[in-house]
């Protein structure tokens, strides 16, 4: 019914490659948020989620 998967070297390369490099992102986009400055922070909260419509 089912049949082995047969993985080559590259795959797997590739697969680790893939994972490592979004837990680089995560990680360092983790660390820049918590080192973030207090100043920096309440900046970034009042930023508006829509733009006002002139119209």
């Amino acid at each position: 019914m089912f049949r082995r998967i047969i993985v080559e070297d590259w795959e797997r390369i590739t697969a680790l490659l893939g994972w490592f490099l979004f837990a680089f992102v995560f990680i360092s986009s983790t660390v820049r948020a918590i080192r973030m400055p207090k100043e920096a922070v309440r900046r970034m909260e009042n930023l508006p989620f829509e733009r006002e419509s002139h119209e």
